[in-house]
C-alpha cells in the first residue's frame, strides 16, 4: 500500500527518512496538496536546500576531503533516493529532497563557508535547479536514483562555477 510506513522494511523506512530530509519535506508537500493542488512544485526543494545549509558545518572546505565527501555523498544519495522512489512509486517525487541536499553541497565545494557564499550559493543553486537547461533536464530521465540526483548535482556545480568566477573577479 503506497505511503504506508507500517508494512515496510527497516531499510525502506530509513531510506525514506533520509530521502525526505527527516520527513520534513512532507510539510510543504501536505500544505501544497491541501491548498494548491500542484503538479510538481511543492516547495519541498526549498526544504532540501535548507537541509544542505544546516548540515554545511559537516562538509569539509578543503578540496581533497571535500571532493571525496562529495563523491561519497552523491553515491549515497543515489542509493537512498532509488529506494525511496521504489517505495513512493513515483520518479523524482517532490518529497525526495536528498538530491537538493547534495546539490547544495556541490554548489559550496571549495568555497569559503561565509554568510555571503552560503547565501549566494543557496540562491544560485535554487535558480539553476528550478530553471534547468534542456540538456540538464534530459539527465533527470536517467533510471532510478541517478535521474533524481544528477540533475541537482549539475545545478550545484553550475552554481559553484558561477561563484568561483565571481570570487576571482
Amino acid at each position: 500500500m503506497q505511503g504506508s510506513l507500517i508494512l515496510v522494511s527497516f531499510r525502506q523506512r530509513c531510506s525514506l527518512f533520509l530521502a525526505t530530509g527527516f520527513f520534513l519535506s512532507y510539510v510543504p508537500y501536505a500544505i501544497a496538496h491541501r491548498f494548491f493542488n500542484p503538479k510538481k512544485d511543492t516547495g519541498a526543494g526549498f526544504v532540501g536546500t535548507l537541509w544542505g545549509v544546516l548540515t554545511l558545518p559537516f562538509f569539509p572546505s578543503q578540496a581533497y576531503t571535500g571532493g571525496w565527501t562529495l563523491i561519497s555523498g552523491i553515491l549515497f544519495s543515489v542509493v537512498i533516493s532509488d529506494i525511496a522512489e521504489h517505495f513512493l512509486r513515483s520518479h523524482d517525487d517532490s518529497r525526495i529532497v536528498i538530491d537538493e541536499w547534495i546539490g547544495y553541497w556541490c554548489s559550496m565545494y571549495w568555497l569559503p563557508h561565509t554568510f555571503i557564499y552560503i547565501s549566494m550559493s543557496f540562491i544560485f543553486f535554487r535558480l539553476f535547479d528550478i530553471y534547468k537547461a534542456p540538456w540538464v533536464k534530459k539527465v533527470s530521465y536517467l533510471p532510478g536514483g541517478w535521474g533524481i540526483v544528477m540533475d541537482d548535482v549539475i545545478a550545484g556545480f553550475m552554481a559553484n562555477g558561477l561563484l568561483q568566477c565571481l570570487k576571482h573577479l
